[in-house]
């Protein structure tokens, strides 16, 4: 996680463990750099590291088997990334989809390659809206998240005058379903 940390920056950390159950179908790399961690946030609320369980249950909302999927990374706009089925992948509410962004040995690329790679963080993490924002709205809670309103899928623009900060569950209860 060194190269994370050098563009992600420690920012928060909460009381929660982060727990991978044993037996869990998760590449040991993974396993190893999560389990014994705090879930933390980093560069001013823009990622979290989340503990899986808490957000099995979102990517039920997908269709996704909740207890094979390992979610660890949480970006501001709600954008999810997980292992499932030997394949590390994104779920991206903001424009309604789930992607592999990589193979079971990809950990320690999507860590330090990945999510700190300027054109990712911009095209798809939304990373300079969330920049132009933090300081008026907040860093999102750990059950919080930005969101475009309205939705992009339902006609809205993704303009920094149409971002708010809701609920995460209940904003992906909405999206899942347009």
């Amino acid at each position: 996680m060194e190269k994370f940390l050098t563009v992600h920056p420690e920012w928060k950390t909460y009381a929660e463990d982060i727990q991978i159950p044993a037996g869990a179908a998760v590449p040991p790399d993974m396993r190893e750099t999560l389990q014994g961690r705090k879930v933390t946030g980093y560069n001013k609320g823009f990622v979290t590291l989340v503990n899986p369980v808490d957000y099995n249950d979102v990517l039920e909302l997908w269709n996704l088997p909740p207890k094979q999927c390992f979610p660890f990374l949480k970006f501001a706009f709600g954008q999810l990334i997980f292992f499932h089925d030997t394949k590390f992948r994104i779920m991206d509410p903001v424009i309604n989809v789930v992607e592999i962004i990589g193979d079971d040995d990809d950990f320690n690329y999507i860590m330090n390659d990945l999510v700190i790679d300027e054109g990712m963080l911009i095209d798809n993490l939304l990373m300079d809206l969330y920049q132009q924002t933090v300081d008026t709205l907040g860093a999102p809670e750990l059950d919080e998240c930005y969101a475009f309103v309205p939705a992009l899928a339902m006609g809205g623009d993704k303009d920094i005058n149409n971002i708010q900060r809701v609920k995460y569950k209940e904003q992906l209860i909405i999206l899942s379903q347009l």
